[in-house]
């Protein structure tokens, strides 16, 4: 009597950050962008960081938005292709991604006001950025500097207007405009 041994293949190693395509210190900051922002959020914070231990959770005030502005750009620089924009398909799945990753902030951002905390919460801020970046997402990096540029120049005029029609038009703290005009992050700016 023969009997056949079926022996399992041997289980290949986990794949290593470099191997999958990830970044790890790109991952690191969206981690201290994270806990900062859980910090922010459910911890007690100081305005002032000093030489007190007492006043170190003050490092996460305001630090974690920023962290999260240049992460943000950085995501949708990767998603849609580095330096060289992308086409067809490849396209439709960066801008599919980047409306999930929008949702998420979104969403995640609903929970954080629902705190209630005297944070102000810039992830529904993000989420519209990512969805306002999406018809741009071809542009070539010369051209979206000159954009960047443009914009900064001409936006916070802009949004004062806007700001000002909206406060006359009781409609300064509607959903959309806080967001986008009025709010403590104006995504117009």
């Amino acid at each position: 009597m023969s009997s056949a041994l079926a022996i399992a293949p041997s289980r290949s190693p986990g794949r290593s950050a470099h191997e999958s395509g990830r970044i790890v210190g790109l991952d690191v900051a969206r981690a201290l962008a994270v806990f900062g922002m859980f910090g922010a959020h459910v911890g007690v914070v100081t305005t002032d960081v000093g030489r007190t231990p007492s006043s170190w959770a003050g490092v996460v005030n305001g630090r974690s938005s920023i962290l999260f502005a240049v992460l943000a750009g950085i995501s949708v620089a990767l998603l849609s292709g580095r330096t060289v924009p992308i086409t067809g398909d490849d396209l439709v799945r960066a801008r599919i991604r980047i409306l999930v990753r929008a949702a998420w902030l979104f969403a995640i951002g609903g929970v954080l006001e629902a705190l209630g905390t005297d944070i102000d919460v810039i992830l529904g801020v993000y989420a519209l950025l990512f969805v306002l970046a999406l018809p741009f997402l071809r542009w070539p990096p010369g051209r979206l500097l000159l954009l960047a540029g443009a914009l900064a120049l001409v936006t916070p005029p802009i949004d004062l207007l806007l700001a000002q029609f909206s406060e006359a038009n009781d409609a300064y703290e509607a959903p959309f405009v806080w967001l986008a005009v009025t709010g403590s992050y104006p995504a117009l700016i």
